[in-house]
Formats: structure tokens, C-alpha cells, sequence
């Protein structure tokens, strides 16, 4: 099945209801109801996957704070961390060097920078959001990260001659990025293609319920086939599943989700 525009989806849904025919997802309040239903289905069916099609690069923000150098901050709309990479480079006219940055988990973090002599002119105390006391190292670029509040990554790190703080500029994020939705007739909800009828299905059954108190079997059934076909070919490209690495000592990468986020993740 290709991708559908808001208004295909709302028409055939319609359609499907014996409801008024529209040339626009607002000619009536009914369309406009079901346009509804679909968002609400879609952003549904966001929070349980991962498209690939929302994963991508992006920067975190710089703190700005000379109190708190090594803390920066992520977005709202960033679900998951799967990478973090600094430039790591000591002059301006040197080559890019974007180097991974490892997660730590908060108690493997607290254990590295509270082993340090905070008496040392290289060493800094400061202060996390929650109070919290943390000995960053001031002559060296990061060489791990966590974070303690789901915000805000805090590092290990920053070079004081470099920098007064950890710059957004020097960041090169991968991860995932929740999608958007823009309720307009030409509108295609930003997912794979073979889910698409799964979204109709899915929207179908609802609008049903909602607006014409009626079950329909035939689409809830419809839904349940192509939510099992789905759940078994989760990837474009057999094979091609992956089982994500979450920051295990050794391993060189490291992992950040956001609490509260569930996902299945789909590759290819």
C-alpha cells in the first residue's frame, strides 16, 4: 500500500461510514473529528515503534552556565540518545574531531568523578540540578557522560582553555526525534509505508465507536492481522533486526533513553 495524504485517509474513512463525501478534512465537523482520530491513532502508534525514518542528527544545548560547564541539555521532542560525539579538538584551525562519548550510568558516573581530589587546580565542583555535588576535571575534553534528571546530560569534562562551557557547536547527536503532525489535507504522517493500513485500520475502528457507537468487526480484524504480520517483519530487510548495545563497560558507545518511552525498534 503507498502512503496516504490526511485527506485519503479521512475520505476513505468516511467512506467506509457512508458519511458525507468531503474535498477537505474541514468541509464538515465530521471529517474533522476523524482527521483527529487519526492523529491520536498515529501519535498511538508512535509511542509503541521506532520509524526509521526518526532517527537523525541534532545538537544538545549548551548550559550557558559557568556554574554547571558540563552539563547540556536535550530537547523536548528527542525520545532517545543513541550516540554522542564531541569535537574534541584543542585549536580552532586543527581538523574536526568528533570523538563517541560513552554513557555511564548515574552510579558508575557518581564513582568516577567523586573519586577525585577535588583540591587539584585541574578539578571543579559543581552543582547538578538536584544538588548534587560533581568533581569535573577542567584541562580535558569529555570522556563520558549520564544524566540524573532526564533533561540534562551531564559529562566528566571540559578543557577551560578551550572553553568556558561545553558548546553546542562541537555536539553531533544521533537518536530519535518524535515526529511531527501538521493537521492540513496534503499531510502524509511520517511512518513506512507498509504500516499505513494498519494507521486506516487502526483509525477506522475507532471513528466507528466514537462517532457511530457502532463495532466494526470487519476493521478491528482487518487491524489485528496486519498488527501480527507487523510485529513478525519488523524490518524492510530480512535479517536486518538489530538488538541495540546499552552502554555496557567495554563496549566503547553508549545509550540515553527518556523515561517513560517504550519502544520496538525497527531498522532498515
Amino acid at each position: 500500500m503507498a502512503k496516504q495524504t490526511l485527506l485519503e485517509i479521512v475520505q476513505e474513512i468516511l467512506s467506509d461510514m457512508t458519511s458525507d463525501p468531503v474535498n477537505s478534512i474541514t468541509d464538515t465537523v465530521e471529517a474533522g473529528q476523524v482527521a483527529q482520530i487519526v492523529k491520536r491513532t498515529f501519535l498511538n502508534l508512535t509511542n509503541d515503534r521506532i520509524w526509521p525514518s526518526t532517527k537523525r542528527l541534532f545538537r544538545l544545548t549548551s548550559s550557558a552556565d559557568g556554574a554547571r560547564p558540563t552539563h547540556m541539555r536535550i530537547e523536548e521532542d528527542v525520545l532517545e540518545v543513541s550516540m554522542v560525539q564531541y569535537d574534541v579538538r584543542k585549536n580552532v584551525a586543527d581538523p574536526i574531531d568528533y570523538t563517541e562519548i560513552p554513557y555511564l550510568t548515574q552510579e558508575e558516573f557518581i564513582v568516577k568523578v567523586m573519586g577525585r581530589d577535588p583540591s587539584q587546580s585541574n578539578m571543579m565542583t559543581v552543582m547538578d540540578y538536584n544538588g548534587t555535588p560533581l568533581i569535573v576535571q577542567t584541562d580535558a575534553a569529555p570522556s563520558c557522560y549520564t544524566s540524573f534528571d532526564d533533561v540534562h546530560l551531564v559529562f566528566d569534562s571540559f578543557n577551560s582553555a578551550v572553553e568556558s562551557t561545553l558548546q553546542n557547536s562541537k555536539t553531533q547527536v544521533y537518536g530519535v526525534v518524535a515526529p511531527t503532525w501538521t493537521m492540513e489535507d496534503g499531510f502524509i504522517p511520517d511512518m513506512p509505508a507498509k504500516f499505513f493500513p494498519y494507521l486506516v485500520n487502526e483509525a477506522k475502528s475507532a471513528a466507528f465507536i466514537k462517532l457511530k457507537e457502532v463495532f466494526s468487526q470487519k476493521d478491528e480484524q482487518a487491524s489485528t492481522r496486519q498488527k501480527s504480520w507487523l510485529s513478525r517483519k519488523k524490518s524492510r530487510i530480512d535479517g536486518q533486526t538489530r538488538y541495540p548495545d546499552y552502554g555496557r563497560k567495554g563496549s566503547g558507545t553508549g545509550r540515553y533513553r527518556r523515561a517513560g518511552y517504550h519502544n520496538n525498534s525497527f531498522t532498515g
